[in-house]
């Protein structure tokens, strides 16, 4: 039983989980082990108009660092961390990354801003292992994202980048190992000169590409 109630629990979204824990001793157990994180203004509670920039970049760091502080070493399904304002102020967000990032992850959102002109530098390591193994859903955001070696995304079948500061032959090293890919979008990703397509890629179904018409020149289909 005390299974059946954590999974329906796990399909609550944040908010609502939160809620939940609240007002039931039951669902308050059950929170510590909640798999889908998403942080954001809304899920977090923090009101806009009643505070400063400096005032919203505290509480949201006061509060995913509550959360994560209170939360056992379990797998995260899904993490989303969205904050749009100014990134040098939250100072946490690899702490976040390393506690939350976990061995069986299947969805990942990161948008950050790019207010300050400085891209925060994505921790593309924590994904190094079996972490990427299981990422099914990676959407990246006004972030840098600097693999230097090949990562293998075996599960990835959806693959989201808007102004992510990566080269072509960076996300080559995301594309070589991704067999699953079924669906890829890239906006404004301005460091990709040539975009080369791996012929292995047998899943691809949609392929968006829009860059203001700014950088890329090629896409290129590479039969080896």
């Amino acid at each position: 039983m005390q299974d059946i109630w954590c999974h329906i629990y796990s399909l609550l979204p944040m908010r609502d989980a939160a809620r939940a824990a609240c007002v039931s001793h039951a669902f308050k157990r059950s929170w510590r082990c909640y798999p889908n994180l998403a942080f954001n203004m809304i899920t977090l509670g923090i009101d806009i108009e009643s505070c400063g920039e400096d005032g919203i970049a505290r509480n949201f760091t006061n509060k995913v660092d509550h959360i994560l502080k209170n939360r056992p070493c379990i797998a995260t399904k899904t993490l989303e961390i969205v904050f749009r304002y100014y990134n040098a102020k939250v100072c946490n967000i690899d702490s976040w990354f390393q506690a939350a990032v976990t061995p069986g992850i299947e969805e990942l959102t990161i948008e950050l801003s790019s207010k300050s002109g400085r891209y925060y530098n994505f921790p593309w390591s924590l994904l190094a292992n079996e972490s990427g193994n299981s990422i099914r859903y990676l959407n990246l955001a006004r972030c840098a994202f600097s693999p230097t070696d090949e990562l293998c995304f075996k599960s990835l079948s959806r693959l989201e980048l808007s102004d992510v500061a990566i080269t072509g032959d960076q996300l080559g090293s995301i594309l070589h190992n991704s067999f699953a890919l079924q669906r890829m979008q890239l906006k404004f990703c301005n460091k990709i000169i040539c975009l080369k397509i791996p012929f292995h890629l047998q899943q691809l179904r949609y392929l968006d590409v829009f860059d203001g018409g700014s950088s890329l020149r090629v896409i290129e289909l590479c039969l080896c």
